[in-house]
């Protein structure tokens, strides 16, 4: 079994690992993980995992070379990524540019927005929000990813250019400024821009 290099959730944390596999070793797995075959199997490895990578990850730290597994043969990698989302939503194990890149994810996937909207039980217009974040510098969704930064504030900033984002940013590090001065911040940044532009 390997992991899925595409699995909306990155950052897995040692301690809660620790904690899980404690857990495991006291009580058993009491959930299989959800695995489906690869297409080409290859240095013995036959299958990749869908759901379940906490606790994958934690049995491995136990050392265990055999875990229960559910395994979906006949399943479309569409149908694994609204899975893994589920799954991770459901726990809200995801931060939020993890979550937001999992939408974006099942969005190229070829989800509307809408079907999206009704498969996870947030408005469309949240999903898009959140999905235009993304638009962010990398060291702006690194902050939201920590939780240092607001994804409000994120948002925001990724309505402007990357050279704005930076002009905003250090205005924001060197100022404890509230929401709606964020606002008027990039809106200056940004009408400044459109000034240089012309």
């Amino acid at each position: 079994i390997i992991p899925d290099p595409d699995q909306p959730r990155k950052h897995f944390g040692q301690e809660a690992l620790d904690q899980l596999a404690e857990s495991l070793k006291s009580n058993g797995l009491l959930q299989p993980i959800v695995v489906m075959p690869l297409v080409y199997p290859q240095n013995g490895v036959k299958y990749i995992l869908i759901a379940g990578e906490r606790r994958w990850r934690a049995a491995g730290i136990l050392g265990w070379t055999h875990i229960p597994a559910i395994v979906k043969k006949n399943i479309t990698i569409k149908e694994a990524v609204k899975l893994q989302l589920l799954e991770n939503i459901v726990r809200q194990d995801l931060n939020p540019v993890e979550e937001a890149r999992a939408y974006k994810k099942m969005l190229d996937e070829g989800y509307s927005l809408q079907t999206l909207s009704e498969t996870v039980g947030l408005a469309a217009c949240q999903i898009s929000w959140r999905v235009q974040m993304l638009n962010a510098r990398e060291d702006v969704l690194e902050l939201v990813a920590r939780g240092h930064m607001k994804p409000s504030i994120a948002h925001e900033l990724s309505k402007l250019s990357l050279n704005g984002q930076a002009r905003a940013l250090r205005a924001i590090n060197g100022d404890r400024l509230s929401y709606n001065e964020v606002i008027a911040l990039c809106q200056r940044v940004q009408a400044e821009e459109s000034q240089t532009e012309m």
